[in-house]
């Protein structure tokens, strides 16, 4: 990766917008280098890596062999999720993991019934923050959450077979990852609350791979900027 000709390791400023346009290759990590919490020259590669699996987590048109499963029983177990997060103050990449698996599993495990789609969500809100979360909630708070829809045995049961349709496999992609990506290198300050963004509600985008999915989310949360 190149730098604009004259500019050092210890650059401080953003350069202009135009400056940066006129440049073929530019590199946005340079004024973090001396941030070993940035990990600024790890960064294109991360990314890369990420681009690299998007493929494995691809999630098709689920609805096509899930019969229960409408655009509307969706909606509203992403909304549920929402609240979770927010409940239970949780990190933004554990909700978009959350909505991942649970569409993974809906795409790979057929004929799932409708009164397990509170208990898929549950599971894939559970497995997500075990890998994300330093403290994940406990079990036993999930199922009062859910108005004892279920049972703890339940909950574990499904995060097993959850667990075994992704191949034991959680690290996906994320568009929240590329999203705040493209803040960066555009220069914009993304609201905090994410919970606007299209991705994770809106069906039809899951069948994108995450980076595609965090262009639209980018240019979903500009439209609300300006």
């Amino acid at each position: 990766r190149k730098q604009l000709v004259g500019m050092s390791d210890s650059v401080t400023e953003r350069p202009d917008l135009d400056e940066v346009s006129s440049c073929v290759e530019y590199d946005f990590d340079v004024e973090n280098m001396n941030d070993p919490n940035a990990v600024s020259m790890y960064a294109a590669d991360i990314f890369k890596y990420y681009a690299s699996r998007e493929k494995k987590f691809r999630v098709g048109d689920y609805m096509k062999h899930q019969g229960g499963i409408t655009r509307r029983f969706r909606a509203i177990l992403a909304d549920w999720l929402v609240e979770m997060q927010q409940h239970l103050e949780l990190i933004h990449e554990t909700l978009y993991l959350s909505t991942k698996l649970m569409d993974l599993f809906f795409d790979r495990v057929p004929n799932i019934a409708t009164d397990q789609l509170q208990l898929v969500a549950a599971s894939a809100l559970l497995i997500a923050s075990k890998f994300e979360e330093r403290w994940p909630p406990l079990i036993e708070d999930l199922v009062d959450l859910c108005d004892e829809a279920f049972t703890r045995d339940d909950l574990r049961a499904m995060e097993r077979r959850m667990l075994q349709a992704v191949g034991f496999d959680v690290g996906s992609p994320l568009s929240y990852s590329f999203l705040r990506r493209y803040g960066r290198v555009r220069m914009w300050f993304l609201p905090s609350q994410h919970d606007r963004c299209v991705g994770y509600k809106n069906l039809p985008l899951f069948l994108f791979v995450p980076v595609v999915v965090g262009v639209i989310e980018y240019c979903n949360e500009i439209d609300l900027i300006v």
